[in-house]
Parts: structure tokens; sequence; C-alpha cells
């Protein structure tokens, strides 16, 4: 029988029993129970399992944030820092002495890099959604402004929008990275890995989209005003200058989600085409029926 090398003491054991006994209690939590929610600043080895768990859980829960920002409303400034806090508390998990003397020890401490990176995501995502949050009713002012062939309002909403519709883009894009460093291999369900794959597509969608918003506010805002109405309620087009017609061609209705709708009607009105067709868009969803062309 090979001996064991001297280094293996009664305490490395003892440390190679706690690892394994974390494993197989993150296995169970990971399968079978809801996240606790530990606010202990110090991190131990049983506190993993269940850091873990509430990493995915808040990443799916700040993409229903994010779902819901700009139609209702929502309130995620503490859910954003709960997230950075669990972020921070599986950073230190390379701080625990027991995960470096066994394969498994290894194994969870990438597992807490990994979900170290889904907590943060979930955290910027959290962020963004509430900057959506704040700016919801200068949306609805541009969205209906917009429709309504009202460009003094959509005109006034329009700087606060684009700057909220950027601040949510620093932090999305931030999540995309984070996200994108995530070794599917490293996290430890089937479900957890499936969370992953859809927050970094329902992401990007939401980058898209809100690139092409924060370009359209811009087009609403350089443009003037006069000329904006005249196109919408003739259908014609004029005075526009060439920094306001390269920012119409650069939108991209097809890609705007939520708001692909009165994303095609400002570049239509600046490049003098009826509503553009073969683009699928509808109204906005949750804004309501388009105004007529009176």
């Amino acid at each position: 029988m090979r001996k064991l090398p001297l280094r293996w003491t009664l305490s490395s054991r003892r440390a190679a029993y706690a690892v394994a006994a974390a494993a197989l209690v993150a296995l169970l939590a990971l399968t079978y129970l809801p996240a606790p929610a530990p606010r202990a600043l110090r991190l131990r080895v049983e506190d993993l399992p269940a850091l873990f768990v509430e990493a995915a859980q808040g990443l799916n829960h700040s993409l229903k944030l994010l779902e819901l920002s700009t139609r209702q409303g929502v309130n995620a400034s503490s859910h954003a820092g709960r997230m950075r806090e669990v972020a921070l508390l599986l950073r230190n998990a390379t701080e625990l002495g027991e995960l470096q003397v066994s394969e498994l020890g290894q194994r969870l401490l990438e597992a807490s890099g990994n979900y170290s990176d889904l907590a943060m995501a979930a955290s910027r995502i959290a962020e963004a959604a509430q900057a959506l949050s704040s700016a919801r009713e200068q949306l609805r002012g541009f969205l209906e402004g917009v429709r309504a062939c009202d460009f003094g309002r959509a005109k006034r909403a329009a700087p606060a929008l684009r700057a909220a519709a950027e601040e949510a883009l620093g932090g999305l894009s931030s999540a995309l990275q984070l996200l994108a460093g995530v070794r599917e291999e490293g996290l430890l369900s089937d479900s957890h890995r499936e969370l992953l794959r859809r927050a970094e597509s329902q992401v990007a969608k939401w980058v898209k989209a809100l690139s092409n918003l924060a370009r359209a506010a811009e087009v609403v805002e350089r443009a003037d005003q006069a000329a904006l109405e005249r196109a919408c309620r003739a259908r014609g087009s004029g005075g526009f200058g060439g920094d306001v017609v390269g920012l119409a061609q650069s939108l991209e209705p097809s890609e705007s989600g939520e708001f692909a709708y009165e994303v095609a009607l400002v570049k239509s009105y600046v490049l003098g085409k009826q509503r553009e067709s073969g683009t699928g868009v509808g109204p906005g969803a949750g804004w309501g029926e388009p105004a007529g062309d009176d």
C-alpha cells in the first residue's frame, strides 16, 4: 500500500473531509433546496453551496427585473447591492486554505469564481433595470410623442431618456463581458448552465435594443422639430442635416425589441420613406396602438 506523504497530516485530512462535505451539501442544495441568504462577511467553506444557489437565483431575478423595468417600474437597488456582496464573498474563496488540499477543493474554487461572475453580472443587470425604471416617464413621453407626431414632447423627453439608456447600456455591456468569462463546465448544475446561456442571449438583445433607442432619441434631439412634424404628418422629408441623416441610417428597427415600431418611425421620417415594410415591427409593447396618419 502506498504510504501517504508526510504532509498529509491530521489537519489536512480534516480539511479534505470539510471540502468533501461542502461539495456534497452543494450538490444537494443545487438540486433540492431553496437558497438561504447567508449574511456573514467572513466566508466559510460551508457557506459556498448557499452562495452558489443565491448567485444563480439572483441572476434569474435580475433578468426579470430588466424585463419589467420599462413596463411597470422596479426597485432593484437592494438586489443589486446584495449581488455585489455575494460576488465579493465568492471571490474570497481563494483565501480558504481547506480548498487547496484536494482536487475536489480545486473544483469548488473554480466554481466559486464562476458563480462570483454570475453574481456580479446580476448586479450590473439590476443596476441597468433601475436606470431604465427611473426614466420610465421620459420613455413613455418619447414613444408616445413619436407616435402622435408631438415632437415637442418627444424632444423634451429625449435627453433624460438617452442618458438613462446609455447608463443601462454600460451596465449591460459589463454584464455581457462577465457572462462571457463564465465556463459552463465550472457551474454545478444543468439548470445553471441553461440560465447562463439564456442570460447571455437576453442581455445581448437588450444591448441592441437600447443602442437603437439611444440613437433614435439622439436623432430627435438634433433634428429640427418642425421638420420632424412635417415628415410625420405628411410623410414627406427635408430640412435634416447630414449628422441627423447619418444617425437615422444607422437605426435598426428589427433589432430594437419593444421599441421597434417607434425606432422605425423616426428612421422613416428622417429618410423620407413610408413606414418601413418588411421590418416586422408593430406598436411598442405596453404602449398602446400607433397614432393615425392625420
